[in-house]
């Protein structure tokens, strides 16, 4: 109740006073602690009570995902709810035979979310998410029940998908399709998980032949989800039904489709939301909707103009009615996004791109190309680690060629251009260093852009050396008047799938530029992008 009334402190203090009753020893001090308890207390816990406790662990650390007005303090508790459920639930399993361990599995589910909310932050290998999917895959296949099964799968797949490696994703995708059957199942995962994230498996599987070059196996992948899966699942959950659709637009538009992805998002989302509701799909529904108008051709001069207005108003938040004005991105869903495959400040930016070359007041042009550049330098601040190796091949792959057209249009006005320009005030976060299970300890608080200070977790691993020698080639394309002078990389020594990918993309972009790329009025002839990766 005192979620829904936005009210989260209270709900904290709620939902510690309850787990607060499995708490009896008075002297605490000095004795190891597991999630807020000491290890005689676990003890005496029952099978009953621990899933009881693994509900509220949960559900305390849900307010915190959904709460954008909680401090730092009260959103690190909240997200160390999910970590002391780890802790409670493996100290409980070294000393007691669990029958039913199948109240770990929405911890694991929700972990794995916090990860690409950004919240959790882990060491280069990412150990912290192997070990969970690992986790999890095996007790779910213990269990042995298609939900959550293939949940865990799920996970799975599009983690390899995020890391470049889309073979492996496509032979978790191939296990996990010989179980799902969204009539009998998806229901069930919803109810379990929050949404049916099993299905989204289906669009991560588009995204991985996308990136191996099977044309039309991706097509037909897209296919699949618009026309099989969407009329079966439930449309009122519109973050699910988004994540599904996401990528599936994110393939489509630069194929020639961005108004009947217009469409479909509208219709299956958009439509969805009630009135006044708050949405985490509202930070990129903007955004999306304006670029998809854009491309699609649809954009009438009203709304070219309110477009231009928008990205103008640069620091504005919301208006009196609570409605988002400006195009600040909020750093988590910047994290979802770019992590499924395509940034919002990406987004961004090549609306801005676009805006530039129909306006013709300068000033509101050099606006347009400079805001521009800095949502470009926002996203390639996600996309690469701080040695500069992209981290992110698919929403790069898109994100690239906006960044060097937009590079190329500042150069030809003159423009002097920093890709550190900040927009707007950027709220401080903080965050945790990823455990492995348990051992958690907190990052220093930091704002805008500053580097984080933080004491990274080493882990033991005798690959991590080579792996640490990998580099993603990270040349730009470089938007020029002849097609020759475009710098490809190097297409030696790849290192996975990821890397031939990016090549390949960036192939096929060069044979579709035009040999003359700037008209009269500067319009960068974008046709060529829609055709691209």
């Amino acid at each position: 109740m005192y979620e829904e009334l936005n009210t989260a402190q209270k709900s904290l203090e709620l939902y510690d006073e309850a787990l607060d009753l499995w708490k009896y020893e008075p002297n605490r001090a000095g004795k190891n602690m597991f999630g807020g308890f000491t290890a005689d207390e676990i003890i005496a816990i029952s099978d009953e009570e621990l899933e009881l406790i693994m509900k509220l662990c949960a559900a305390k650390g849900r307010i915190g995902n959904s709460s954008a007005s909680l401090s730092k303090t009260h959103q690190l508790r909240f997200t160390r709810s999910w970590l002391d459920a780890i802790d409670i639930y493996e100290q409980y399993t070294k000393n007691k035979e669990l029958l039913n361990r199948s109240i770990i599995f929405p911890i694991f589910s929700g972990l794995f979310v916090l990860v690409k909310f950004g919240k959790i932050e882990q060491d280069k290998e990412r150990t912290f998410e192997l070990q969970l999917i690992t986790k999890f895959i095996r007790e779910a296949k213990a269990f042995d029940d298609p939900v959550h099964y293939t949940r865990a799968l799920a996970m799975e797949c599009e983690y390899f998908c995020k890391v470049g490696k889309y073979k492996k994703a496509l032979t978790s995708f191939d296990e996990l399709a010989k179980q799902y059957v969204p009539e009998e199942h998806s229901d069930a995962i919803a109810q379990a998980y929050g949404n049916d994230r099993t299905s989204q498996a289906f669009a991560h599987r588009a995204l991985c032949l996308m990136e191996l070059g099977r044309e039309s196996e991706c097509i037909a992948a897209c296919e699949h989800v618009i026309n099989v899966l969407l009329p079966v699942l439930d449309h009122s959950n519109v973050l699910g039904i988004s994540s599904l659709l996401f990528p599936v637009v994110r393939i489509l538009k630069w194929r020639g489709e961005a108004k009947r992805m217009k469409i479909l998002f509208q219709e299956h989302v958009l439509d969805n939301i009630e009135d006044g509701e708050k949405s985490p799909v509202h930070p990129l529904s903007k955004p999306m909707m304006f670029l998809l108008s854009s491309c699609g051709g649809t954009m009438s001069t009203k709304e070219k103009e309110e477009a231009v207005q928008w990205i103008l108003q640069g620091d504005e938040v919301s208006d009196k009615n609570g409605k988002q004005k400006g195009p600040i991105v909020p750093d988590s869903i910047e994290s979802l996004c770019t992590q499924l495959c395509w940034s919002v400040n990406s987004m961004l930016s090549e609306l801005c791109l676009r805006l530039s070359m129909d306006v013709w007041n300068v000033d509101e042009k050099h606006t347009l190309i400079r805001r521009g550049l800095a949502y470009a330098a926002k996203a390639d601040q996600k996309m690469k680690n701080e040695d500069g190796e992209v981290i992110y091949s698919i929403p790069y792959s898109v994100h690239e060629p906006v960044m060097g057209g937009l590079r190329k249009l500042a150069e030809l006005h003159g423009l002097e251009y920093d890709d550190d320009i900040s927009i707007g005030n950027s709220s401080g976060k903080s965050r945790y260093e990823a455990p492995i299970f348990g051992d958690v300890v907190l990052s220093s608080e930091h704002s805008g852009t500053e580097n984080v200070s933080t004491q990274i977790l080493k882990i033991s691993d005798p690959n991590s050396e080579e792996r640490s020698r990998r580099r993603y080639t990270t040349n730009s394309v470089h938007f020029s008047k002849n097609i020759s002078d475009i710098s490809l990389g190097s297409q030696d020594d790849y290192e996975n799938d990821a890397e031939q990918a990016r090549v390949k993309s960036r192939l096929r972009l060069s044979k579709s530029l035009p040999s003359s790329i700037f008209s009269e009025r500067d319009k960068l002839s974008l046709s060529s992008i829609n055709d691209g990766p």
